[in-house]
């Protein structure tokens, strides 16, 4: 397989809090997508992902109801570091605050034309992510 290379991270930074903040993660042409999240020990909040394949929203927090749509299945799998530094549901992870760690998820078969990583804060820290592909 060739790398794709994201050229630069989605997110990295202090998150601050927020009702939801929305960062864009595809749409080049990979088959296979990766997604690395990384927190430091006093952020606290969820982590879901959303697809669309709707061309024009081109901004990954346009979008009224409907354009976006949550992907959650019950096979997904994400592998969390330190065990305990968050907890993995489908494809939401929960992230309680207290330990640093991270989340690895490769989405193989979203086909949808877009991707975003939505983040709802409740306690402010710092968080990175950040993309790559294979195709």
């Amino acid at each position: 397989m060739t790398a794709v290379p994201n050229p630069s991270d989605a997110f990295n930074g202090t998150q601050a809090v927020s009702a939801a903040s929305y960062y864009g993660v595809g749409g080049d042409a990979s088959m296979i997508q990766h997604v690395h999240i990384k927190w430091g020990s006093t952020f606290i909040g969820s982590i879901t992902f959303e697809s669309s394949s709707f061309p024009e929203l081109i901004a990954s927090s346009a979008g009224a109801a409907g354009d976006w749509i949550q992907e959650n299945p019950s096979t997904a799998y994400i592998g969390i570091s330190p065990a305990g530094a968050g907890t993995p549901t489908n494809a939401t992870i929960a992230v309680a605050g207290g330990t640093a760690g991270g989340a690895s998820i490769n989405i193989g078969n979203w086909g949808g034309w877009q991707l975003r990583v939505k983040v709802v804060c409740t306690q402010a820290g710092t968080l990175r992510i950040r993309s790559h592909g294979k195709f």
